[in-house]
């Protein structure tokens, strides 16, 4: 085995050596954060795991919480793991807390793989260090809602999406991991299935063939639609009830005053963009001044031009979708912090080279591992001790 080959193997053993000691850590000390969803969710998927598997499409909230009855705000799809895992005979209540750190940790290992379709393979293997040292990156190191799944979720959509344009057996990958977030997150699939449409797009854009790749967003399209009726008719022989006649009439109300709808929207725009620039420093901030590629000339440089009008319209259309919604939550844009924070980091790193031979540290297979460990450690610390944590606006006003 080479050089290259160890250093794979040792840098993998070291991830799950990490991640080992962190549900170590996470059981003895039954560490709860103090984010409040992550707490119900927690709760949720231990409650789940003490009831026959049968009634998992079904759960309901826990008591003491601030609504009764069944809970419907979204699919199941995020608490069958932590589930599975407590019924294995780990700490139900911790259980969430570790699901949650193998999808955090296999986005931030696929982040490169994806952003090395429009950028420098050196560049690109960096962010899986850069987007952990980003504020929304630590608020979240340990947490127990759908944000981490989510964001997975959608970098495997858009993994698969770029592999079947070469392979089109990824295609699978693409529905499957599109068909997941829905089982997770219901209607928030929405703008991932337009985001791997952009990037079908950008491909076009950077004048490479896009192959079978199309057929992944129609089998994704499919296997939601079947999906969403199978869990329905499931949900109802055991509830007797519709899921989707619940969950789809509460997401279609809207405010009958179309003036207050407009201006509502308009501040939700600026309320998440606010988001953006902070969630996503200090790479939000220098992407504005790192230059605008161009769309001519090399591949290289079409491929850049391509990829930042990607990161742009992707994150564009996350903010609307959720601008146009009554609530406001800095978790519901997650992604976008992501897409910002890469795409920035790139821009940057191409802009400046001195920036990028300072970053060079960076390109050693075992950072992004202390990083997490450090990052992961900082926060426990900083939940065992209640430190005071920095928050801009409420989020509901």
């Amino acid at each position: 085995m080479g050089a290259p080959g160890r250093s794979v193997v040792i840098a993998t053993v070291a991830w799950v050596l990490v991640l080992a000691a962190l549900a170590a850590l996470l059981a003895v000390l039954r560490y709860q954060t103090r984010d409040p969803d992550s707490v119900l969710y927690a709760r949720m998927a231990a409650q789940m795991s003490d009831q026959p598997m049968e009634r998992w499409i079904a759960p309901t909230w826990p008591s003491g919480s601030y609504a009764q009855g069944l809970y419907r705000e979204h699919p199941v799809g995020v608490f069958v793991r932590p589930a599975l895992l407590a019924r294995a005979g780990y700490p139900a209540e911790q259980a969430a807390y570790v699901v949650n750190a193998i999808d955090q940790i296999g986005a931030l290992l696929l982040l490169p793989v994806l952003a090395a379709a429009f950028a420098d393979r050196r560049h690109s293997w960096r962010l899986a260090s850069l987007v952990q040292l980003v504020p929304i990156a630590f608020t979240y190191r340990i947490r127990a809602n759908q944000e981490a799944t989510v964001l997975l979720c959608l970098v495997v959509a858009l993994v698969g999406t770029e592999l079947s344009r070469e392979r089109p057996a990824f295609a699978l990958l693409t529905a499957a991991a599109l068909d997941a977030l829905a089982l997770v997150k219901g209607l928030v699939v929405v703008p991932a299935l337009v985001a791997c449409l952009l990037w079908l797009l950008a491909c076009r854009l950077a004048r490479r063939r896009l192959g079978f790749a199309w057929w992944g967003l129609v089998l994704a399209v499919v296997a939601i639609l079947a999906t969403a009726l199978a869990y329905d008719s499931a949900y109802t022989r055991v509830t007797g009830e519709s899921f989707l006649g619940y969950y789809l009439g509460r997401a279609v109300r809207a405010d009958p005053n179309p003036a207050s709808r407009v201006s509502d929207t308009l501040y939700n725009l600026f309320w998440y963009g606010a988001r953006v620039v902070w969630f996503a420093a200090p790479w939000s901030v220098l992407a504005l001044f790192a230059g605008r590629p161009r769309p001519e000339g090399t591949a290289d440089e079409r491929g850049r031009f391509a990829g930042a009008l990607f990161v742009l319209a992707a994150t564009l259309v996350y903010l609307v979708f959720f601008s146009l919604g009554q609530r406001r939550a800095e978790r519901y844009i997650f992604p976008a912090y992501f897409l910002v924070a890469g795409g920035g980091a790139l821009a940057a790193q191409q802009r400046w080279p001195r920036l990028a031979r300072a970053l060079r540290p960076l390109d050693s297979p075992y950072a992004p591992i202390v990083i997490f460990a450090a990052t992961v450690a900082l926060h426990l610390i900083g939940g065992l001790l209640h430190l005071p944590r920095i928050k801009l606006w409420a989020p509901d006003v």
